[in-house]
């Protein structure tokens, strides 16, 4: 699998369809992958780690041309993981996972980072939206008198900000509230520009099913092309 320097690729994985052979998924795992999804207590979690770690290494192989057990992996300093082969460093990746869903991206010599969340209403949404949101924010959050419209506007923004700082590298060690993603008047429909931690970087919506908002950011000064791909053409 080639990809352009112009291309950001998607994989979107449900975890229920097919039904995964789980034991053969873990074929091609390393001992410390094995290690991890042991200590799962729940079963449900446990699962979800192993068609995680499984299509990990599987998309990855379609791009290095490497057998999937092949691949090795480490982390940055905030536990990003980074392929640990040094003639594919160039290949950049990011996953996230919620409810039955699990979102890859894929770029070449591009930061990236992608955050996908079940939409449902939480309790302490205020709370949230009151810790980790700028001012601004804030602010056009209060202003939405729908319950339901706050809800969407709330999982878009924290999309925007997960995206953000995993595709930076920080994980959630910056402080959440001093980003402002939105002005008075948000535009979720258009890839966004944003300067952040010197850099520049496009923030983008993605096309997930429905109940399901996501997010991908990348580093580039301008928007990149996103091309979706399903599990069932790489299996």
């Amino acid at each position: 699998m080639n990809i352009a320097n112009s291309e950001i690729h998607i994989y979107s994985i449900n975890i229920t369809e097919p039904e995964y052979d789980f034991q053969k998924l873990k074929e091609v795992f390393s001992q410390d992958e094995k290690e991890r999804v042991s200590d799962y207590k729940f079963i449900k979690d446990r699962e979800r780690a192993i068609v995680t770690f499984y299509f990990r290494r599987r998309i990855l192989s379609e791009y290095t041309g490497k057998r999937p057990e092949e691949l090795s992996f480490k982390k940055n300093n905030s536990g990003k993981p980074l392929i640990d082969i040094p003639e594919y460093d160039h290949l950049k990746f990011n996953y996230s996972h919620s409810g039955e869903m699990i979102i890859y991206a894929i770029s070449k010599d591009s930061e990236i980072g992608v955050d996908i969340e079940l939409v449902k209403e939480i309790p302490d949404m205020n709370a949230l939206v009151e810790n980790y949101f700028s001012k601004e924010e804030i602010q056009v959050f209060k202003n939405m008198d729908n319950r339901n419209d706050q809800t969407n506007l709330f999982y878009k923004i924290w999309t925007r900000k997960e995206a953000l700082v995993k595709a930076s590298g920080k994980g959630i060690s910056d402080d959440l509230s001093q980003i402002n993603i939105i002005t008075d008047k948000p535009d979720f429909n258009n890839p966004q520009k944003f300067f952040y931690r010197e850099k520049h970087w496009i923030l983008s919506g993605l096309s997930v099913p429905e109940n399901y908002i996501a997010t991908v950011a990348y580093e580039s000064a301008k928007p990149k092309e996103i091309i979706y791909f399903n599990e069932f053409s790489i299996i």
